[in-house]
């Protein structure tokens, strides 16, 4: 690994919940990695270390106290979010992990499965938005560079999007509420946006077989890039 590392120096790395057993196994690891690589050993020298850290049950770096989204979501409460932003970034930043691929910014549907209710801040696309932007902000705050997921919005899909192609197949009203937070996310210039692989044939039916959005030209040229001006990062889930 550590030859690869050295070849490829890769400008980040995603770690996965078998790479953390506790934080000063974490702090070595990572230490290991940025000297395999050779850029440096700062938080902000490449790699780039990065982690999918929510809360709940999706509680990699293991924190006592790592609350879902949809508790935070639930106090309505601005400056609280932006605190919990701030929280899990020193907590990042104490490892020498830089990128958050975080906060989600979807929209909870009813139907939808559980697990996405947890992950989301609400089912109010404006209190989404608010609070959403709201933690990501205390994130950067903190020196953390936070990537809003899942564009366009994975909150109302059906079925296990591990296991099948997500469809979001709702109409085009509906569509512009779960699209809206990631529209204000990029008005606000949010330093990365991660695509989801979700299905939209409301807004992407001429290309046949309809692509997911994280390989659609209509949505991330069209969409992000043109009409919204976004000048940030895109990333697509993995």
């Amino acid at each position: 690994t550590k030859e690869m590392l050295a070849e490829l120096k890769p400008g980040g790395v995603v770690l996965r919940n078998e790479n953390i057993k506790m934080r000063n196994q974490l702090v070595d690891l990572i230490a290991e990695i940025k000297a395999a690589v050779g850029l440096g050993t700062t938080i902000d020298s490449l790699p780039l270390i990065a982690v999918a850290q929510e809360g709940g049950a999706l509680n990699l770096l293991k924190l006592k106290d790592a609350p879902t989204a949809a508790k935070i979501g639930s106090s309505k409460d601005l400056g609280a979010a932006k605190a919990a932003g701030a929280a899990l970034a020193q907590s990042c930043v104490d490892r020498g992990i830089g990128v958050l691929l975080g906060p989600v910014l979807d929209v909870y549907g009813k139907g939808a499965p559980k697990e996405i209710q947890a992950r989301c801040f609400g089912d109010n696309h404006q209190e989404v938005a608010a609070i959403g932007l709201a933690y990501a902000d205390g994130a950067m705050g903190g020196g953390v560079l936070p990537i809003v997921k899942h564009f366009p919005g994975m909150g109302t899909i059906t079925g296990d999007p591990q296991k099948t192609l997500a469809t979001l197949a709702d109409d085009q009203d509906r569509l512009s509420q779960i699209i809206f937070p990631f529209n204000e996310a990029a008005r606000c210039n949010v330093p990365g946006i991660l695509v989801g692989h979700v299905v939209v044939p409301t807004l992407d039916s001429e290309t046949k077989p309809i692509p997911a959005a994280s390989l659609s030209a209509k949505f991330l040229n069209g969409l992000l890039r043109e009409k919204w001006g976004y000048p940030g990062v895109i990333l697509a889930d993995d």
